[in-house]
């Protein structure tokens, strides 16, 4: 292992260190970042991202709840047992499927997604701009009765996206903002006009904003 090969790990240590005994908070909740050595996610948005989603699968998990997650992340950090849609990611246990035409025979008590939703219709050969509306609410028809759609997505990266959220176009119940703080990936809930004029990659790597959408069933 060349020196090249340790700077990730270091990195990963001093993180755990600077943000060891630190939380953020998230609608009322004290959580705690998620740090993984995993694509540098100790150093940007998914140490809020994972973590919030996390705690939404553990509590669905102790009511032996019914989830389903689009796109394939979670596999990537933790050891899961729930359904996987993605499109493209390749995996036994992932089924390859576009989101907008999966219809599964059963329901679901949390939908959940992190960082995939900006992709739909933007990342993708044929351009929708409204492909996340339609999935949004195509989503909330597999859902169960009290069932919950929870979803994150990073402000800036998809343009479209940001338009659709300051004009209130999705479909959802409720949203909530987060804005990175600091070197040391600290974050903090702030409100949507502050989150919109964050850049992605700017002033730090990845996400300096993100969403966290909410859609309710019933």
């Amino acid at each position: 292992m060349s020196f090249l090969d340790l700077i990730p790990h270091k990195r990963f240590i001093l993180s755990n260190i600077l943000l060891f005994n630190k939380r953020f908070t998230f609608n009322k909740q004290k959580l705690s970042y998620f740090l993984n050595p995993y694509n540098a996610s100790f150093a940007n948005e998914r140490a809020v991202e994972v973590s919030i989603i996390k705690n939404e699968i553990d509590k669905a998990k102790t009511l032996n709840k019914d989830i389903l997650e689009i796109g394939n992340v979670l596999s990537h950090y933790l050891t899961i047992n729930h359904t996987v849609v993605d499109k493209y990611e390749k995996d036994d246990e992932v089924i390859n499927e576009d989101a907008l035409t999966y219809n599964p025979s059963k329901k679901f008590d949390l939908i959940v997604a992190i960082s995939t939703f900006e992709h739909i219709g933007y990342d993708e050969k044929i351009k929708d701009p409204q492909k996340i509306i339609k999935v949004i609410n195509h989503l909330k028809t597999l859902l169960k009765r009290k069932g919950k759609l929870i979803f994150t997505v990073p402000i800036s990266y998809n343009k479209i996206l940001n338009k659709q959220i300051l004009k209130n176009e999705l479909p959802i119940n409720k949203s909530i903002y987060l804005i990175r703080n600091s070197k040391i990936n600290t974050w903090e809930e702030t409100k949507l006009v502050k989150a919109l004029k964050q850049k992605y990659n700017t002033p730090y790597p990845n996400a300096n904003a993100i969403m966290i959408g909410f859609v309710n069933k019933d």
